[in-house]
């Protein structure tokens, strides 16, 4: 038996190198890299690069300068004082002039790392797939995770030029010299017949890169380092690939990095395209919020918000009220609502750092990845920075210099990767990548304005910029594609993304709660004034509808009047659209009021009458039949049946009554002993029992009956299914008392505490779809709060839950005032 060995072509191997590296910028990061995992503090690169293309036309000096070794008339003729490119010029003439202008274009690159020995250059830098970085994890010196490890990044030369010289020089050891010709590919059949020179460098190391980069190399030591010369290009290079590596190396290293890793370009012909990596130092004036986040890998994701939105050392604001006048209020008031009287929602808050702690299972899609998944994953970290980039019209909202913004958002635009604190080329840069966590599309779905009391607000990807933070070794599976493109989309990826989309929401919802209360305090302040627009509107309705001449009415009057309607209207389509989904219940309700009221009454009759019958039928003897058959026994469960429908009908009709909808003086006190008496008999079927609570009996708001039994209602509907779950006392009480000139309605029941996914955020359980319901195997719609907390809202009302010990409290707060 003969064994015999594999043969790997040099067109193979080329093609495997130059697949895994798809432009010229992508190959010179490559090389880059190398310097970072040989511990170097920088890397220089010095572009000396004339001519982008073939020029059509010379100048005197150019054509000294650059075309005296040649045959020159070969290739351009004089005229009007200049040298033009001939027009006809046969393929073989207009490649060799190609390639001389390409002889003419040069790329250094040097890095002041550890350098290559002797045994390094003829080992490892010949091994064509060396698996050397993943063995040697660490670099030696900084102790830095190294970023290759296919062990290909040295094709980058062959896509860069045709020939290389690599000179490089170790600490205590000789410089030495390797040189290339990359054309051998194209020859050679197999890849052992492609052959590198090794020779010593004779002259001086540190002297080499002085003559080359000149002041650029000053502030560095160069006791070791390796020094690329890349000459002549494969190809030409354009403006859009200057740019295009100006951007990829921008913040090369994360922000505030404690290892720094300076990158420096000499653009020698186009300056304007030089490069040096900035400090990096983000100043708290220059962004709103700052986001950082840890992943343990297990279980647990820390945030930290960092608010430097809201100015709390302004003691008042100048309000537009509907008739165009600027009125100054107090903020006193606004700190004083109930919201900020919680835990990290303090006024001074708005100005600190405030931790939340949350668990892997708070993710909305956890359930759709399994434990291997999600131990695969492991720890990473995000820092994050949202900077507004346009002015804002909210006055408790600091001001800022709107040209350092927009100047912060160009350079440190997108959200970046680092693997092992090296940048990973695309990500969060113009291209495919620009845009790898979707925002975009997160804003399309929920459209929302902060300030808005129904929609989410959903940061846009201009206005949100930083880096997330991963490693070779914590996160695996979170590994490139082989062409280098990116990282491979599987399960572990997408519940990456998950966890940043999951951080970046907790942000939004922070955000954009002060937002939607001072949005709502001052449309408290307005609404007197708007009144006056109401009063206008009726006139012009009794004007058109019947004939009633208003001549006091001024021009004036009818623009607030529209303006107000039109504003009204704006805001209220969101809203709108689910509820007249949910009110078609109501219209249904309505339309077959008088039928639906009839089938209550025979349902709580009919069951007599038949008994009525029966016993007419058996004439009064007692039933002798089959047992299973006895009709006595059904007419009993019957009863029973039709008792509740009968209630649950009443409920319903008494919700819906035409007067309900109009605004009237409410007491308080008689609508909640009104409840009690309406739900008594259904509530006692699951052993529920309502109490009052009632301080004052006086206390009356103007507000339209169907608001407060959506508010009731809607939580007696969810008390009662927690309350079932529960095995002590199930008790709802209502407490009504008056603080502060306000009238509170506290909503109370002993069933179990608010769920801990709502510890950081309880008021996001009013927003709609959040439930904690499970019905049959399915969520519930999470509606029913979200309808109640609408209709406090809509009343000029606050509403928020307040943690309390084994039990779940709403507290609702009216102003006192409130009175037709």
């Amino acid at each position: 038996m003969k064994k015999i060995e594999f043969q790997v072509s040099a067109k193979t191997a080329r093609l495997i190198g130059r697949e895994n590296i798809s432009d010229v910028s992508g190959a010179l990061l490559e090389l880059i890299k190398n310097g970072y995992d040989a511990d170097a503090d920088c890397s220089l690169i010095k572009l000396s690069i004339p001519f982008l293309s073939i020029p059509e036309k010379l100048t005197y000096s150019q054509k000294e300068q650059y075309f005296s070794n040649i045959d020159f008339d070969s290739y351009y003729d004089i005229g009007n004082g200049e040298y033009v490119l001939k027009s006809k010029l046969d393929s073989e003439i207009l490649e060799k002039l190609t390639n001389y202008i390409l002889s003419l274009c040069k790329i250094y690159i040097v890095d002041n790392g550890c350098g290559m020995s002797y045994e390094t250059l003829t080992t490892t830098w010949m091994n064509i797939g060396t698996n050397d970085k993943e063995v040697n994890i660490y670099s030696e010196k900084k102790k830095r995770i190294k970023t290759g490890a296919k062990g290909i990044g040295r094709f980058a030369l062959d896509k860069l030029s045709t020939k290389t010289s690599v000179i490089t020089k170790t600490e205590k050891g000789k410089c030495y010299e390797w040189t290339i010709n990359w054309n051998q590919f194209d020859k050679a059949s197999l890849l052992g017949q492609v052959k590198a020179v090794l020779n010593d460098y004779e002259i001086d190391f540190k002297t080499t890169i002085n003559n080359i980069f000149g002041d650029l190399s000053n502030n560095y030591t160069w006791e070791s380092g390796t020094l690329i010369i890349l000459n002549p290009l494969r190809e030409f290079w354009d403006i859009h690939n200057f740019e295009i590596l100006c951007n990829n190396l921008q913040n090369i290293n994360p922000y505030n990095s404690v290892d720094k890793f300076e990158v420096k370009i000499n653009n020698e012909y186009y300056s304007k395209y030089s490069f040096d990596s900035s400090d990096n130092l983000i100043s708290s004036d220059n962004y709103d919020y700052n986001i950082t986040a840890d992943y343990d890998g297990f279980n647990g994701i820390t945030i930290n918000l960092s608010r430097n939105e809201i100015d709390i050392e302004k003691k008042s604001v100048n309000i537009k009220l509907p008739d165009n006048t600027l009125r100054e209020y107090s903020l006193d008031s606004f700190w004083s609502k109930e919201l900020f009287k919680n835990a990290k929602y303090n006024k001074n808050d708005y100005s600190n750092t405030v931790t939340f702690n949350y668990s892997i299972s708070d993710i909305p899609s956890f359930e759709n990845y399994n434990s291997k998944t999600i131990k695969e994953l492991g720890k990473f970290s995000l820092n994050l920075f949202y900077s507004k980039n346009t002015k804002s019209t909210v006055e408790i909202v600091k001001s800022f210099n709107l040209r350092e913004r927009k100047q912060i958002l160009r350079n440190y635009s997108g959200i970046k990767i680092y693997r092992d604190g090296f940048k990973m080329k695309g990500y969060g840069d113009a291209g495919v990548f620009k845009d790898w966590l979707q925002l975009s599309e997160r804003v399309a779905k929920s459209p929302a304005a902060a300030s808005h009391q129904q929609g989410y607000w959903r940061v846009i990807p201009n206005q949100i910029f930083g880096y997330v933070s991963i490693s070779r070794i914590d996160n695996k599976n979170l590994y490139d594609n082989a062409n280098r493109e990116g990282m491979a989309i599987n399960s572990t990826y997408s519940l990456f993304v998950d966890i940043i989309h999951f951080i970046i929401s907790k942000f939004e919802f922070d955000r954009q709660r002060p937002l939607r209360e001072f949005a709502a305090w001052t449309e408290q302040i307005k609404k007197p004034f708007i009144q006056k627009d109401v009063d206008t509107f009726s006139a012009v309705k009794e004007e058109k509808e019947l004939g009633k001449k208003n001549e006091s009415l001024t021009t004036e009057q009818l623009k607030d009047a529209v303006y107000y309607l039109g504003k009204y209207r704006e805001n209220d389509i969101a809203t709108q659209q689910l509820l007249m989904v949910l009110s078609s219940v109501g219209v249904l309700a309505q339309t077959f009021a008088h039928e639906i009221s009839n089938i209550g009454t025979d349902l709580g009759s009919r069951g007599q009458l038949l008994e009525s019958s029966i016993n007419y039928i058996l004439d009064g003897k007692e039933y002798e039949g089959d047992e299973d058959f006895n009709p006595y026994t059904r007419l009993e469960r019957l009863n029973k049946t039709d008792l509740l429908l009968s209630e649950w009908v009443q409920i319903m009709m008494d919700s819906v009554k035409q007067d309900h909808f109009v605004v009237n003086n409410i007491s308080l006190s008689e609508f909640l002993l009104h409840i009690e008496v309406l739900w008594k008999n259904l509530l006692d079927k699951k052993k529920i029992k309502i109490e009052n609570k009632i301080d004052m009996d006086n206390l009356i708001i103007a507000v339209p009956l169907v608001d407060l039994h959506l508010i009731v209602n809607n939580f007696i509907l969810n008390s009662a299914y927690f309350l079932e779950q529960s095995e002590t006392a199930r008790i709802i009480t209502f407490h009504l008392y008056e603080s502060d000139g306000n009238i509170i309605l506290d909503m109370e029941n002993t069933g179990p505490e608010l769920d801990s996914r709502y510890n950081n955020e309880p008021d996001r359980i009013f927003e709609p779809r959040e439930s904690t319901k499970i019905i049959n195997g399915q969520e519930g719609t999470g509606l029913g709060l979200w309808i109640a907390k609408e209709a406090v809202l809509r009343n000029n009302g606050e509403i928020h839950t307040v943690p309390v010990k084994d039990a779940f409290l709403i507290r609702i707060t009216w102003q006192k005032k409130e009175i037709l």
